[in-house]
Order: structure tokens, then C-alpha cells, then sequence
């Protein structure tokens, strides 16, 4: 299959993904209450973390390797069944010290109820692994949806009979128990063979950096909130982290699709770096297109957009929301380097990058901290440029391409974007002095900015819209 095929079906999962959570919240918040959702996300900061070294990089290792043995397979699949006994086995013992150091004894019968996930996702794991391998995405949504539909109504089932937090622990264990199921059924051959001793020290070698990667991503990620919370206060970490999860959203979803989309396409093709080089060019277009019209259109009605969306005792969300979303235009492209550089096996240029991204941003958080929360993300904003300053020229050189086609992939979308930001800007204050609502503002702004955004590309970048309506609409099956 091609990318555009594999990126079809995860967006659709990922699609049907959001849905559910974001009905399951408004039903199960009927029904349990703020100390059952408090109390959940305590135990999952744990197991958030816990969750990094669950498949230690051997997933990625299948999908990339170029010349796949039985012996290679049979190595994965013991070493990430161990990893999730060893796993099960300190979470469960664990249990109840974790609940004694955050003081919530609560926590540890439910981290024992959750540490069952991590086998049965071990014993899984690489026949996930070989499916994506061979691009058999439509297979994995199919999977994907059954679990999330059952599970979610599993765990309204549970809540209504009084199970409280129980039932989003179930939620979770059952999630992974019909995803082990299904995924033995469909992968039909055992991947539990004789393993290649060889096989051992080649998936540890590049499954440990991808997790020391995760682990340095990690702790910079979660730096901001650490310093926030410390210095500025509760109030104060509440107005960034819904000014920062406003960015995320587009980022994550956006670069879930991509990165788990292109590595196999992108592995397969790792001998041949200049079909490596135009497949990246184009998800990168790609990306742009949809990226650019969500950050630019949420900056030019940001105040707007809160107000309609939580109210106006979120106000000082906006001016940082402005930045935020410029972190996030950077952050959205720069992401597919690292599926780029896991696929031709760079995995420790890959987690010097991830290193150096960490020292500058933790620096610019550390640095901004003191003049408070509007300049602590200003200067996220210039660690990021300065990382692309890093982070470009490795790719390029990795694969050989040169900066001034990439520019040229994304100049139509991004011009577009802040093309029409400048003028929605001046039309948003047309519509303020004639004192439209703010929903009204959001609706009929939020509509023309988005037919003039889709009419230039129309105009300038036909052949990219016409890629992305093929990957709702199937029909062309062209490569990358």
C-alpha cells in the first residue's frame, strides 16, 4: 500500500478514537465524579511513564529492519513478552508504595488492575508490529475501532453499576485484551519461534536509543508544567496547559497519522534515498496543507475561539495561545524527520537531536520562568527555531535533498495562512466594532477564512488538494 492509503486508514481509527473519548467524557463525567478523573490521572502519570519501555523500541525495529528473519522475529516477541511480565511484576509489587509516596492509597488497586495490560500487550505487540510492516493499516483500523467501541461501552456499563474508577481501569484492560485477540487472529502464525541470539543485541541496540529518546522527550515535555507549577502557581499552570493542549491537539493527531503511516512506507524504501526524499516531500506538503489553515485560523480568532469555547474566565488564554500555535507549526513539520531518520536506521542522530531539543527548550523554560508566562513562551518559541536550525541540515544530509525544495513544499499553504491572517485580522475587528458575538464571530469569520484558504490552494497547489481528497475519498493509488 501506499502512504496516502496507510495514512486513510489510521486517521480513521484515530478518527473514530477522538469520538469516543470525547463522548465516553461526557457520559462517564455524568456519572463519576471529579475525585474518580482525579484519581485516574494520578495513576496514569505513572503509567504514562511506565508505558515508554513497554515495547523498548522492538516494534519499530520490525517495522524498519530491512531484511527480516524468523530468528529476528522470534527475538522481538520473546524480549517484549519478558518486558511485560518484568513490567506487570514491579507494578503490581510496586503497587503499594507508588500509593504511599502520593499519598492515595486508592492508587495501588488500580495500578494493579492496569499492570495486566502490559503482557497482554507484549504478547501482541510484533504481530501489530508485522501488520504495519506490510502496510495492512485497513486490518489494524478495523482492530482499532472494535476495541475502542467495546471498551467504551464496557466502561459505562461498569460505571453504572457502581464500579467508579474501576470502570476506566476496565476500559483500559479490556481495550488491550480485544486488541491482543484480534491481532492473534488476523496474524494467524505464532511469532514465538526459536530466537536468533544475534537478533537479541541488534533490536536491543536500536530499541534502547528509541527509548532513551522517548525518556528525553518525556522530561522536556513536562519541564514547562514542573516550573510553572513550582514558581507561578496552580492558576497559573491551568491557564498554559489549556493554552498548551489547544496547540497539541492539531499537533499530535496530525503527526500520529503521519509518523505510524510513512515508516513503513519509508523503511521499505530505505536503499533508496531519493524515493526516501520525494515521499517525504510530499507528507510534509501534506501536512502543511492541513496544518496551516487549523493554527492560522485559531491565532486570527483565538480570543473568540475561548470565549465560545470555555468561557471568559479563561482570558488570559489567548496571548499565549498567539505563540503557541507558531511553536506548533514548527513542531508539526519537524516531527516527520524523526520517522525520516528511524527508517534509514540514524536512531543515534535521531536521539542526539532529541538531546539537544531538550537542553534548549528546558533552558528557554528555565530562562522565561522569571519574566512569567507570555515570555517563558516566546523564548519556546525561538528554542524551536533554533532546534530546526539543528535539526534541518541532518535531515537533508541524511537523504540528500537541499532546503529550497522543501521550502517550495510548504510556501503555498503557509503564505496562505498568513496571507489571510493579516486580512481576517482586520475583518475580526470589523466584526468586533459592529459587536457580532463571539460565536457569531467564530462561525462567519471562521467560514470565510477557510473558503479563501481552500480556494488559493485550489489555485496554487491543485495536485495537493487532489492528494488529500484521495485519502478520504479512495480511488488514485499512487506511491508515497
Amino acid at each position: 500500500m501506499s502512504a496516502r492509503s496507510n495514512a486513510r486508514w489510521v486517521m480513521t481509527s484515530q478518527v473514530f478514537r477522538i469520538l469516543t473519548q470525547t463522548l465516553g467524557l461526557a457520559i462517564l463525567a455524568r456519572i463519576l465524579g471529579p475525585a474518580e478523573y482525579g484519581l485516574m490521572a494520578l495513576v496514569m502519570t505513572v503509567v504514562g511513564f511506565i508505558t515508554m519501555f513497554r515495547d523498548a523500541g522492538m516494534g519499530t525495529a520490525v517495522i524498519q529492519k530491512a531484511e527480516l528473519e524468523r530468528g529476528h522475529i522470534a527475538s522481538a516477541a520473546w524480549l517484549n513478552l519478558a518486558q511485560g511480565f518484568l513490567i506487570f511484576g514491579l507494578l503490581f509489587l510496586g503497587a503499594d508504595f507508588l500509593g504511599h509516596w502520593f499519598a492515595n492509597p486508592r492508587m495501588a488497586s488500580v495500578l494493579r488492575l492496569l499492570a495486566w495490560s502490559f503482557p497482554l500487550y507484549g504478547a501482541s505487540s510484533i504481530q501489530q508490529a508485522l501488520m504495519e510492516r506490510s502496510s495492512r493499516f485497513a486490518t489494524m483500523a478495523r482492530i482499532e475501532i472494535v476495541s475502542s467501541a467495546i471498551s467504551f461501552v464496557a466502561a459505562i456499563l461498569f460505571a453504572k453499576s457502581g464500579y467508579g474508577v474501576y470502570s476506566l481501569a476496565l476500559q483500559t484492560l479490556i481495550a488491550a485484551a480485544l486488541t491482543t485477540v484480534q491481532l492473534w487472529i488476523a496474524g494467524a502464525a505464532s511469532v514465538f519461534g526459536i530466537p536468533k541470539w544475534k537478533g537479541f543485541a541488534e533490536f536491543l541496540g536500536f530499541g534502547g536509543r528509541l527509548t532513551l529518546f522517548s525518556v528525553v522527550n518525556y522530561f522536556s515535555r513536562n519541564a514547562d508544567n514542573l516550573l510553572i507549577g513550582k514558581y507561578l502557581g496552580d492558576v497559573a499552570l491551568g491557564i498554559y496547559s489549556m493554552a498548551y493542549k489547544i496547540m497539541l491537539f492539531p499537533v499530535q493527531n496530525l503527526t500520529f497519522v503521519a509518523g505510524r503511516s510513512l515508516l513503513p512506507v519509508l523503511s521499505r524504501k530505505q536503499g533508496n534515498l531519493r524515493e526516501v526524499w520525494a515521499t517525504y516531500l510530499k507528507a510534509s506538503s501534506m501536512i502543511a496543507m492541513l496544518a496551516a489553515p487549523l493554527f492560522f485560523l485559531t491565532i486570527t480568532f483565538r480570543w473568540e475561539v475561548v470565549r465560545v469555547a470555555f468561557g471568559d474566565g479563561w482570558l488570559a488564554v489567548p496571548p499565549l495561545l498567539l505563540w503557541l500555535c507558531l511553536v506548533g507549526t514548527i513542531q508539526v513539520q519537524m516531527s516527520l524527520t524523526g520517522s525520516v531518520l528511524i527508517a534509514l536506521g540514524k536512531t543515534a542522530l535521531h536521539l542526539r537531536l532529541g538531546v539537544l531539543s531538550a537542553v534548549t527548550q528546558v533552558v528557554a523554560f528555565v530562562a522565561g520562568i522569571h519574566w512569567g508566562m507570555e515570555a517563558l513562551v516566546k523564548l519556546y518559541l525561538l528554542s524551536n527555531i533554533v532546534n530546526s536550525v539543528f535539526v534541518y541540515p541532518a535531515l537533508f544530509q541524511s537523504v540528500k535533498g537541499n532546503a529550497g525544495e522543501y521550502l517550495r513544499a510548504l510556501m503555498i499553504p503557509y503564505a496562505s495562512g498568513l496571507l489571510l491572517w493579516s486580512v481576517f485580522a482586520f475583518l475580526r475587528g470589523q466584526m468586533v466594532s459592529l459587536q457580532l458575538s463571539p460565536i457569531a464571530i467564530v462561525l462567519v469569520g471562521g467560514a470565510g477564512f477557510m473558503c479563501a484558504y481552500l480556494s488559493l490552494c485550489w489555485l496554487f497547489a491543485r495536485s495537493n488538494c487532489l492528494d488529500l481528497l484521495s485519502m478520504v475519498k479512495p480511488g488514485r493509488q499512487v506511491e508515497g
